[in-house]
């Protein structure tokens, strides 16, 4: 049985597809690099449990489909910087009157770009073409960085609508430290303050620990009390 017989319209040779039997625990790089091609080149399908020459149906059992996904998504989280936005589901069909399944992971074009595989402190980035996946060249990692949707986490788009009915947490944390005096948009100012002055707080002691560590890149000292300029680091 082959992966276009319970598979309807699948591209099996195409810039946004490709396929492996099992995740090489060897070879990490082998499949991580292709998900980091897809997500920064247009996305794309990756199937586990069909062999990636005939397009023949490995599969999984039931248990075993559960231990190589759960493997999959714990190297992505660990090696894949920023990590890519999947869809992962698990195909299930019959063989010699067995179930068995298989793993489709759909991978989207990642909005920040470049996706970056870090393996042994070596960071690499691939980008998916003609099929294959490879280092990325000097041009196309210049290209992905200015044409990068690099927003901000904190102010990305949502399809969800403001309600205000919803921070009732946050209205109870600040009148339980104000006074019991209702949380709104005109009490925001002392908390942006606040918030300052905590990222100068975190700033400060960054600075420290790179200075204390020793390094010759940064041209700034910092003590817990000030923080000054200091030429020759």
């Amino acid at each position: 049985m082959y992966l276009e017989d319970i598979i309807d319209g699948v591209k099996l040779e195409s810039d946004i597809f490709e396929c492996k039997s099992r995740l090489n625990r060897e070879d990490m790089v082998g499949w991580l690099k292709t998900i980091a091609g897809f997500a920064n080149a247009r996305g794309g399908e990756f199937y586990i449990g069909v062999e990636d020459k005939t397009k023949r149906l490995i599969g999984f059992d039931r248990a075993g489909a559960d231990k190589e996904r759960n493997y999959f998504i714990n190297q992505v989280n660990e090696h894949l910087v920023p990590r890519p936005q999947m869809e992962l589901s698990f195909v299930r069909y019959e063989s010699k009157d067995k179930e068995r399944f298989l793993i489709r992971v759909r991978v989207m074009e990642s909005l920040v770009k470049p996706v970056i595989l870090k393996y042994k402190n070596i960071p690499s980035v691939f980008m998916r073409r003609d099929g294959f996946t490879n280092g990325a060249t000097y041009e196309e990692i210049i290209e992905m960085s200015v044409k990068s949707k690099n927003t901000q986490y904190d102010i990305l788009t949502s399809d969800v609508a403001y309600d205000a009915s919803r921070f009732t947490m946050l209205g109870a944390y600040y009148a339980e430290h104000n006074g019991g005096r209702p949380w709104g948009r005109r009490r925001c100012g002392p908390w942006d303050f606040t918030m300052k002055q905590g990222c100068w707080q975190m700033e400060r002691c960054c600075l420290w620990t790179i200075t204390r560590s020793g390094r010759r890149r940064c041209n700034a000292r910092c003590s817990p009390g000030s923080t000054r300029a200091v030429s020759g680091l």
